[in-house]
């Protein structure tokens, strides 16, 4: 085992070698340094860079989106996972307080750093870590979760990995409602429905797909969503659509089971509204 002053001759010797001071992930990759020695001699790697003069708090000193994200996504691609705030603190560069005042919640931080990536350019270097935090982000949804605009029903949108994200609307729509009889009528039910159902409608459109909206995808994030109005979902199929470039049918009736994309089945939310 290495010792103490073994571990940080070696994060020095990173540090010349790279002009700048070298993340654990960089140096568990080249076998400067183990796992067990920094736990051993540091119990987090920020107090080895510190021993070994690299790390400073930088007062006063604002760090960038791309600085958040370079040192988190090091310390996912090292774990293979979504950080807890005790992974990062023995990982990370940093503490977790710019995180936190970035995002307000710990439990933000991924989806955060997903939409910082995207704005970031980050997608081809970072492709691993954007797949694990897209996967992350995807089973920690809770089915139950009730955001700021769904007015108690149980609706969880899908995050969409190839969309960007949105500032929520500042306006809301107030129509009256209609029981449809025809893909018309169900746009104008959907139209009085869409502020509660956490959309926002941009245009209503006579070709295919019919609709493209903002979605509230979590709280204060919106993704853009391209919607085909059916009476029943499965005239989907008997208009020839083409399901690769819609992203959900909303419909009075769901009656394709099988059906390719997300489904909203007005009928059975109606009443809740």
């Amino acid at each position: 085992m290495q010792t103490r002053d073994e571990v940080i001759a070696a994060v020095k010797a990173a540090a010349e070698e790279l002009g700048r001071a070298p993340s654990l992930d960089w140096l568990l990759k080249y076998d400067r340094v183990t796992k067990y020695s920094i736990r051993k001699h540091f119990s987090e790697f920020r107090k080895c860079l510190e021993a070994a003069g690299l790390y400073s708090h930088r007062q006063g000193y604002q760090l960038t989106d791309r600085e958040l994200f370079t040192d988190w996504g090091c310390v996912v691609r090292l774990l293979g996972k979504v950080p807890s705030i005790v992974d990062y603190r023995a990982h990370g560069h940093y503490t977790e307080r710019p995180l936190l005042r970035r995002f307000q919640s710990w439990t933000y931080v991924p989806l955060g750093m997903l939409e910082c990536a995207r704005e970031e350019g980050l997608e081809e270097e970072w492709k691993d870590v954007l797949e694990i935090i897209a996967s992350h982000v995807e089973a920690t949804a809770d089915p139950g979760r009730k955001s700021a605009r769904t007015s108690g029903t149980p609706l969880q949108p899908r995050i969409l990995k190839d969309e960007p994200f949105f500032g929520p609307p500042m306006v809301e729509n107030h129509l009256l409602l209609l029981q449809p009889t025809n893909e018309q009528e169900v746009i104008f039910l959907f139209g009085g429905m869409a502020g509660k159902l956490g959309f926002a409608v941009l245009k209503i459109r006579t070709e295919f797909p019919d609709a493209i909206a903002l979605r509230e995808v979590a709280p204060g994030k919106w993704q853009m969503v391209k919607i085909e109005f059916e009476h029943e979902s499965r005239n989907f199929v008997a208009h020839k659509h083409d399901a690769a470039k819609a992203h959900l049918i909303v419909c009075w009736k769901h009656n394709w089971p099988e059906c390719p994309l997300e489904v909203i089945e007005l009928s059975s939310l109606v009443k809740n509204l």
